[in-house]
C-alpha cells in the first residue's frame, strides 16, 4: 500500500493533473471574489429637482439609488447616507457657495456644508433678484499675488483645447469682485491672523443663466476648460450689464455636457 501510494505521488502524470486542478481552484475561488465585488451594490443619493448655490436640501429633493460598490472606490465622495449629510440636530446641509445639483446629480459631499458652517452671508446681501454666488478657483499666481481688488470689474477667460487647438479667449465680461477669500472663506484682505492665507476663490455675482454656463464648463473632459478671472483695475459699476461674450464656447459647453 505504501510503494502503490508513493509511486502514485511520484507520477509525473498525477502530479500534473492536481497541478491543473488546483490552479483552476485558484482562478475559480478568484474570479468569483472578484464578480462578488464587482455585482456588490451601495445605496447613493441624487437630487430629484435642480438644487441652487445656498439652497437648503429636503427629504423631497432627495432620490436614492443603487450603483455598484467599485464606483465608491474613484468616487469615495458620493453620499451613501442621509446622516452624512444632516447637522447636529437633523437638519439637512446647504448646496455651499458656487456649487449648482441640476436635476439627476448624484450628491457629493464636499459640495453641502452644515449651517452652522456656513460662512460670510453678507456676500448675500444686496444681490439682484435672481443672482447667486458663484465662485472661481485662483491661486497666488493667478491673483497676481493677492493684488486683485475687491470691488472692481472683472472679465472671465477661458483657457483650454479645442480638438488640440489651443483656446484662450474672453468669455464673460464685467462681473463684480464681491470678494477674494481664503480656504475657510475668509476675506484675504482683511485676514487678522499672523499666518496670512493664500487668495482660494475669488467671489463674483451672476445670474442663474450664467451659474449653469460656468458650473458647466468643468464638466467638459473633452477640452480641459479652466475659468481665468481678470481684474479690469477699473471700479465696477453698479447696474451695468455683465455678459457673455463668446457665444462658441457657450456653443461648445452646451454640446459637451447632458444637463
Amino acid at each position: 500500500m505504501g510503494n502503490f501510494l508513493k509511486s502514485f505521488a511520484l507520477n509525473k502524470t498525477t502530479v500534473t493533473i492536481l497541478g491543473i486542478i488546483a490552479s483552476a481552484a485558484v482562478l475559480i475561488i478568484g474570479y468569483i471574489y472578484r464578480t462578488n465585488n464587482i455585482t456588490a451594490m451601495t445605496t447613493v443619493y441624487y437630487v430629484g429637482t435642480d438644487v441652487k448655490s445656498n439652497e437648503q436640501l429636503s427629504e423631497e429633493k432627495i432620490k436614492k439609488t443603487k450603483v455598484v460598490s467599485s464606483l465608491l472606490t474613484t468616487n469615495p465622495n458620493l453620499v451613501t447616507d442621509l446622516g452624512q449629510i444632516r447637522d447636529k440636530n437633523g437638519e439637512f446641509f446647504f448646496v455651499n457657495y458656487g456649487y449648482y445639483f441640476p436635476q439627476g446629480s448624484l450628491l457629493t459631499k464636499s459640495a453641502l456644508i452644515a449651517k452652522d458652517d456656513k460662512s460670510d452671508e453678507k456676500l448675500y446681501h444686496n444681490l439682484k433678484e435672481g443672482e447667486t454666488i458663484f465662485k472661481i478657483d485662483v491661486d497666488l499666481d493667478s491673483t497676481q499675488g493677492n493684488s486683485v481688488q475687491k470691488g472692481n470689474a472683472m472679465d472671465i477667460y477661458v483657457d483650454g483645447k479645442d480638438n488640440q487647438e489651443v483656446i484662450y479667449t474672453k468669455f464673460i465680461e464685467n462681473l463684480k469682485i464681491i470678494d477674494v477669500v481664503d480656504s475657510k472663506w475668509s476675506t484675504t484682505k482683511d485676514n487678522k491672523s499672523e499666518q496670512k492665507q493664500s487668495p482660494r476663490y475669488i467671489v463674483t455675482a451672476v445670474d442663474e443663466d450664467m451659474f449653469v454656463m460656468l458650473s458647466k464648463i468643468t464638466d467638459i473632459g473633452n477640452y480641459s476648460f479652466k475659468l481665468i478671472p481678470v481684474d479690469t483695475r477699473k471700479p465696477y459699476v453698479e447696474n451695468t450689464e455683465s455678459k457673455i461674450v463668446n457665444e462658441k464656447i457657450s456653443e461648445i459647453i452646451e454640446a459637451n455636457t447632458a444637463y
